[in-house]
């Protein structure tokens, strides 16, 4: 079954980013989630890239994850 593929754009906000990627942690579809993640402001991005790959630890086989500093890149 193909991937669903998800960018997130500007998930450093601190309202958006930890809501969604809590959401998106306790996703138990039928089809595995491709996470693309950006942000402009590179010290945030890092601390929500440590956070999608602690809350997403052990989920290997649902998720795969990119995190890329090029919007177009992840789009």
């Amino acid at each position: 079954m193909a991937r669903v593929q998800l960018a997130l754009i500007g998930i450093g906000s601190n309202r958006f980013g930890p809501a969604v990627l809590g959401s998106i942690a306790g996703y138990f579809g039928e089809r595995p989630l491709e996470l693309r993640l950006y942000d402009a402001d590179p010290e945030r991005f890092e601390l929500y890239i440590m956070l999608a790959r602690r809350l997403l630890k052990g989920r290997s086989d649902a998720f795969s994850l990119s995190a890329s500093d090029d919007v177009e890149e992840v789009l």
